[in-house]
């Protein structure tokens, strides 16, 4: 949330002052226009001068850790004189007012509308009478796309689709691949299973879209160096990559090691291996998106593209690279609570109803202390000294990494304790996400 020159420099001039103007697109297909006082705009027309109480603008912080989104909240206080919102709520339309969008604009008659800073966008909530024709509107962040399962039930194996596939596999999920899995390095067994989905054409599933490369095959464990073809068909207007074997493979288990998502879809782009640009592409073709086959859809516009970016970099310094095989329709926003967990990251809806992130970053500091003020003996070791609480505080910690989809584990972990402290407490950290190779 910025404020454009032009609309700067106008709050800085002794010329008029400026309004918050509330908008709110009623079920019925108008736009109700309310301000403080009335006001007129050329190009979105007049707000009624019925508002009583803009609320504060609240964020609701979530318990640290626990990987969910801090929401924002407010409400504005209306006065209905000419029973328009008495009309809507009586109305054939009165069970939709509720998720009717709502916008909260700061403007100024010497700025342009384009300039205007959007204060809050989101959703009614709740709404009630607080007395004799006046009603008070409560306004929240729209995360209703956040609620949905997804992938799409498009993308759910079937027998439509696929006319010959084994009745095991109808009802399974087709995945969504980011990052690199290679088991090279690790069980060197196969990191990506595969789905049976054509058994007239021996075809196996890696998963939707194109993916980057498949640079190993496995059949129970063993690299298959010939006899299958790397395919990207589209089916049903749906764009797949599969392993399509030239005979029948029985019922050996067919795992691949393969680099997911590039960033164009059409196998020509930057391998996606940054977990900021993972967590957009998911968002922005999969959840707010609804891609289907072709190049990937553009970065949507719901995503923070400024907070993202920053964050982008921050992994970039830190080489840090992110894996996930996203294989059964799971809500989004449990989804991004298990990225942000995974990545030590926060997460927030902004002001304008955008989804932003960002780290906590760790890097220390050394600064020499070199005050004349602190003094050892009084301030550092006296009676009024600062002594750290211990108490179960974790000194051992197990961290799981690397997770391989074909074996159901992390392939990877790392223990780290303090051997001074007698009492331990031990505690466990998941990187679901973390790079797989």
């Amino acid at each position: 949330m910025a404020l454009s020159a032009a609309l700067k420099a106008a709050l800085r001039s002794s010329s008029p002052r400026a309004v918050h103007l509330c908008e709110i697109d009623s079920p019925e297909g108008t736009t109700l226009r309310y301000s403080m006082r009335g006001y007129s705009s050329v190009g979105t027309g007049h707000y009624d001068g019925r508002v009583t109480d803009y609320g504060k603008i609240r964020r609701v912080l979530s318990p640290r850790g626990q990987g969910t989104l801090q929401s924002v909240k407010t409400f504005v206080e209306l006065e209905d004189t000419d029973r328009a919102w008495a009309k809507l709520s009586e109305g054939e339309f009165a069970d939709d007012i509720e998720n009717s969008a709502i916008r909260i604009k700061l403007a100024h008659p010497e700025v342009a509308e384009a300039d205007w800073l959007t204060r809050f966008a989101g959703i009614v909530d709740v709404w009630e009478w607080t007395g004799p024709m006046r009603v008070a509107v409560s306004a929240v962040g729209d995360d209703r796309p956040l609620i949905r399962k997804y992938p799409r039930g498009a993308w759910v194996i079937n027998n439509v689709d696929w006319p010959n596939v084994p009745s095991d596999s109808i009802g399974q999920v087709t995945p969504l691949l980011y990052g690199k899995h290679d088991s090279a390095l690790l069980s060197n067994t196969g990191m990506v299973p595969t789905i049976y989905v054509d058994n007239s054409g021996f075809r196996y599933m890696v998963c939707a879209g194109r993916a980057a490369d498949v640079s190993r095959v496995l059949k129970d464990g063993v690299p298959v160096g010939a006899g299958f073809t790397i395919t990207n068909p589209i089916i049903r207007g749906k764009l797949y990559t599969l392993v399509d074997f030239a005979g029948d493979q029985g019922d050996s288990s067919i795992d691949v090691d393969v680099d997911g998502y590039e960033n164009v879809g059409d196998g020509t782009g930057v391998w996606i291996s940054n977990p900021a640009d993972q967590l957009t592409h998911y968002l922005s073709n999969f959840v707010f998106g609804d891609y289907r086959s072709g190049n990937w859809l553009s970065d949507s516009s719901l995503v923070d593209s400024t907070t993202f970016a920053t964050l982008a970099s921050y992994f970039t310094n830190h080489s840090i690279e992110g894996s996930r095989r996203l294989s059964s329709q799971q809500k989004a926003k449990d989804v991004i609570a298990e990225w942000l967990q995974s990545l030590e990251a926060r997460g927030w809806w902004t002001t304008e109803g955008t989804i932003a992130a960002g780290v906590e970053d760790p890097t220390i500091i050394d600064i020499y202390q070199d005050d004349p003020w602190i003094r050892w003996e009084r301030d550092l070791n006296g009676p009024f000294r600062m002594v750290p609480d211990n108490h179960e505080q974790v000194t051992a910690l197990t961290l799981n990494y690397a997770f391989s989809e074909a074996d159901g584990s992390f392939a990877a972990t790392t223990d780290v304790m303090r051997p001074s402290v007698e009492n331990r407490f031990p505690d466990t950290l998941d990187l679901p996400w973390s790079a797989a190779h």
